[in-house]
């Protein structure tokens, strides 16, 4: 799993693309029950992910440090788009299930986070990072703006009369 952190970075913007899109289209295509149920195992995974990757694992190093920004290497570009990509599942799934309330859940949670790794000395807190889990957490709720244009404008007719031709 670590391995993710060394993928090419065009190949994880696609990849969030992507979600975004197949997310959507699930949301318009199938049962509202099940897509409830994919959204509810979506978030348990996505939070199990964010707690792997942020908090277990992770060793004590004593160094209680908060910088707002890291400086400008390719290291840092690097963490702030896997950190935006760590948040994606959680904009996808969770405004799904909780509407507007569900904003109020990466800004705690990665809050939370930092605190935690500046407290227990697991890492450089970085306000940079509370940003980018934001922002991939709002992309993340772009599938559900799209889900509701394609409920809007019928879309799920139109790609069936489509692939009925």
């Amino acid at each position: 799993m670590k391995k993710v952190y060394s993928w090419n970075l065009p190949f994880v913007w696609f990849l969030m693309i992507l979600s975004i899109i197949v997310w959507a289209l699930l949301g318009i295509m199938i049962n509202k029950k099940i897509y409830k149920r994919l959204n509810i195992i979506l978030a348990i995974l996505s939070t199990v992910f964010i707690f792997y990757y942020t908090i277990y694992g992770r060793e004590f190093t004593g160094e209680h440090t908060f910088v707002f920004f890291e400086p400008y290497t390719d290291e840092f570009i690097r963490e702030m788009v896997m950190n935006i990509f760590l948040y994606l599942p959680l904009g996808l799934s969770f405004t799904a299930l909780f509407g507007k309330w569900a904003a109020v859940i990466p800004v705690i949670l990665s809050v939370g986070i930092e605190i935690w790794q500046y407290n227990c000395g697991t890492g450089v807190a970085q306000g940079s990072d509370i940003i980018m889990n934001i922002i991939g957490f709002l992309l993340g709720y772009l599938s559900v703006l799209l889900v509701h244009l394609g409920e809007k404008y019928n879309i799920k007719e139109k790609i069936v009369s489509f692939f009925n031709k």
